[in-house]
């Protein structure tokens, strides 16, 4: 486990997000993946163990190299556009943090960085009619049927994604003013 004082402020970090932002736990472990990636490449490149030091040059050059090593195949390869925002959104974050909540930083490296135009997919919605024949699909004298298609109808009339729904808890319904 590395201990510089880059690596012991980024868990300072993870710990305001979860603490203090409320992040979720799949958000925080995004932003940790982030940024271990970007301390491995500042000390690999600039021997930077101490968030003092980085520069706007360093974080240009992590980000101009637009490369990562992938874990799963092995190998360098190119960041997509959105990838590569998620990745300056963590950097940013990380030194906003820094400037607002440590001693002795005076500037913000980060705050000139621009984030690349992301590729914007439009998602394929059902219309109504696929909606309904989904809900009307359910057999409700099956086991779980009933619960299938009450968490269907929930989804479906309150547009959360499955993600939300799980994480909900009869307190957080209030039947008696409909929400």
């Amino acid at each position: 486990m590395n201990s510089s004082k880059l690596y012991q402020s980024g868990k300072r970090y993870m710990i305001y997000l979860q603490f203090e932002r409320r992040l979720s736990n799949n958000s925080i472990n995004s932003y940790w993946y982030d940024l271990k990636k970007y301390f491995n490449f500042l000390e690999k490149n600039f021997d930077i163990t101490n968030p003092d030091l980085i520069t706007i040059d360093n974080i240009r050059e992590y980000i101009s190299s637009n490369r990562y090593y992938d874990i799963i195949s092995a190998r360098n390869k190119k960041i997509s556009n959105n990838s590569l925002a998620r990745h300056i959104s963590s950097i940013k974050g990380f030194h906003a943090y820094l400037f607002n909540n440590e001693d002795g930083i005076d500037s913000n490296p980060a705050s000139l960085i621009d984030f690349p135009v992301p590729f914007k997919k439009i998602p394929e919605v059902m219309n109504v009619d696929q909606v309904n024949a989904l809900i009307n699909s359910i057999d409700v004298n099956k086991k779980y049927g009933l619960r299938d298609k009450s968490i269907i109808s929930f989804m479906y009339a309150s547009g959360l994604r499955v993600s939300e729904l799980i994480n909900i808890k009869l307190v957080n319904l209030i039947g008696d003013d409909g929400f």
